[in-house]
């Protein structure tokens, strides 16, 4: 490992918001999120690092994050929660977009896959990103399966990923780590995903 390679994994800090909103928006092309801008993702964040139900994990490199992994074992619980809590605040900087009728219709399809997912057997890794330049030095799987070993340790049976299926890095990627079973689905009008399942074997005992 040389001194620009990420080190270790750990619960992200209250500080560290904006960097992972930053690596949201600059890092994850695909899906709604990052079209509602840096100042909502800032705030669903910092939602993130105080909220019991989500996992939220980076790695550092000089103290900063590089990488970050975000995951809850009911992530439509979260989103309920987030969204009575910060409704005011967050949907200000929606309505701006909302405007927009593409925007709106993006919102309401999300809002319904999260209802959707609510209640399901599995746990859900909502989020994933490393910085450009310290990428292929396994960051990305070290924050992986460090998400993975705080759900299996929250008695967690399985973890469940959507992915765009033309995004052939991204499911190479979670293939690679175990996921399996694609099941198609349309979050978002006439935008094919997949829906990907990988089971987390209990720790062993003793």
């Amino acid at each position: 490992m040389t001194n620009a390679d990420p080190a270790g994994v750990e619960p992200a800090r209250p500080a560290d918001v904006h960097d992972v909103a930053r690596l949201h928006a600059e890092c994850i092309s695909e899906g709604f999120l990052p079209s509602l801008g840096p100042a909502f993702l800032s705030i669903l964040y910092r939602s993130m690092v105080h909220s019991p139900d989500v996992t939220l994990l980076v790695t550092r490199r000089e103290g900063a994050p590089v990488g970050f992994v975000a995951g809850a074992a009911q992530p439509g619980l979260f989103y309920r929660r987030f969204l009575r809590r910060k409704v005011f605040r967050a949907g200000a900087l929606v309505a701006r977009r909302a405007l927009r009728p593409r925007v709106t219709r993006r919102l309401v399809e999300t809002a319904r896959h999260v209802r959707r997912s609510d209640g399901r057997p599995s746990a859900e890794l909502l989020a994933i990103a490393v910085a450009p330049d310290a990428r292929r030095h396994g960051a990305g799987g070290m924050l992986a399966r460090a998400l993975e070993e705080e759900l299996r340790a929250a008695e967690v049976d399985s973890i469940e990923v959507v992915v765009a299926s033309g995004n052939d890095v991204a499911r190479a990627f979670y293939e690679r780590l175990g996921y399996a079973d694609p099941e198609p689905l349309e979050v978002h009008r006439g935008e094919s995903s997949l829906r990907y399942r990988k089971p987390l074997k209990p720790r062993p005992a003793g």
